[in-house]
C-alpha cells in the first residue's frame, strides 16, 4: 500500500471531494480512491466493471426499479390492431 499526501490541493477540488464523499456516504480517503480508480479505469472488482454511467446516473434501489417497472409496464404491451 502506498500512502499519499496531496499538497496545495485547490480549494474547489477539496470542496468537491468533500461534497462527493457526503453524497456517496464514504470517507474522504475512500472517495478519493473511488474517484482515482474510476478516472484511471481500474475497477475495484471485476464484477463491478461498468460503462461508467452509474456514477452519472446514480443507482436504483429494488424499490425504485419495481416502481419504474410498474409505471412503464403499459409501454411494453403490444397493440394487436397496429400489427394487422
Amino acid at each position: 500500500m502506498i500512502k499519499l499526501t496531496i499538497n496545495n490541493l485547490p480549494a474547489e477540488l477539496g470542496v468537491a471531494l468533500e461534497n462527493e464523499s457526503k453524497r456517496i456516504g464514504k470517507s474522504i480517503d475512500d472517495t478519493a480512491i473511488i474517484l482515482l480508480r474510476e478516472s484511471l479505469g481500474i475497477p475495484d472488482r471485476p464484477e463491478k466493471w461498468t460503462n461508467g454511467l452509474e456514477r452519472l446516473a446514480g443507482g436504483w434501489t429494488e424499490e425504485d426499479f419495481q416502481e419504474f417497472e410498474r409505471n412503464t409496464a403499459e409501454t411494453r404491451a403490444i397493440d394487436e390492431e397496429l400489427w394487422r
